[in-house]
């Protein structure tokens, strides 16, 4: 009678792992962000206000006790009755914290996007590599990967841009680790039902990052004075290959 290793016992867990960060991905959007199916960046209130409070605004982090503002989050701005009747959490004064403290904006950020396009291009790219390096390294190392590629792109933005107040969201950096590790791991695999390889999905998720900077998805409430932030996951990219360790 055949046998089941360990690795193949746990090939479903491992798998579950993955598909329940693209969910928390999929989630914040829909759920905490108002977010809806558009390409381009949603312009709704509810969402205006999600990202500037929610959203990794280098300046807050550079400078303690700095917070960003927009217009339309002050109290009592409003160009449509409607919009103000419908918004669900209280605006805060422009002189006034947040409710969200700055220090939880680097881990909140890495898992919200700018539009459906945003949450579909890196979620997509997410899933394909997540279940890969899932196969052969510890159930949590896909979600341990994600998170610290997000923290080190939050981090490398914020040394680079320590006075921008701009409120940046998005998994960039994050996904960037995941196909860091990839291309050290794996580089000449070919990956999904299309057998697309490493080095050509490594092109295909630059091509998908070069999209979001030109759309400014990363940055859902101002839109110019942040393009450091679509450069930054390089950051993430190189603490994946760097902590992934070659495959023996």
């Amino acid at each position: 009678m055949g046998t089941v290793d360990g690795a193949g016992r746990r090939g479903p867990l491992r798998a579950a792992v993955v598909w329940l960060l693209v969910a928390l991905n999929v989630a914040t959007y829909f759920f905490l962000q108002y977010g809806g199916l558009t390409l381009e960046i949603e312009r709704s209130i509810e969402f205006r206000c999600t990202a500037e409070e929610y959203g990794l605004v280098p300046a807050e982090l550079a400078h303690p006790g700095r917070r960003a503002t927009d217009v339309f989050c002050e109290p009592g701005v409003s160009t449509e009755e409607e919009e103000e009747e419908d918004h669900e959490h209280a605006r805060s004064d422009a002189r006034m914290p947040a409710d969200a403290p700055a220090a939880i904006t680097p881990f909140t950020a890495m898992v919200m996007h700018g539009s459906a396009l945003h949450l579909a291009l890196t979620m997509l790219v997410a899933a394909v590599l997540g279940l890969r390096l899932a196969r052969e390294l510890h159930p949590l190392a896909v979600p341990a990967l994600y998170l610290l590629g997000g923290l080190v792109t939050a981090a490398a933005l914020v040394g680079l841009a320590p006075d921008m107040g701009i409120a940046n969201v998005g998994a960039s950096g994050a996904v960037a680790a995941l196909l860091g590790a990839a291309l050290r791991r794996f580089p000449r695999e070919n990956l999904t039902w299309f057998a697309i390889p490493v080095l050509v999905l490594a092109l295909l998720a630059a091509g998908a990052q070069v999209l979001i900077a030109g759309l400014d998805l990363a940055q859902p409430v101002a839109g110019d004075g942040g393009g450091v932030v679509y450069w930054v996951p390089l950051a993430g990219l190189a603490i994946g290959w760097l902590v992934s360790g070659a495959r023996r």
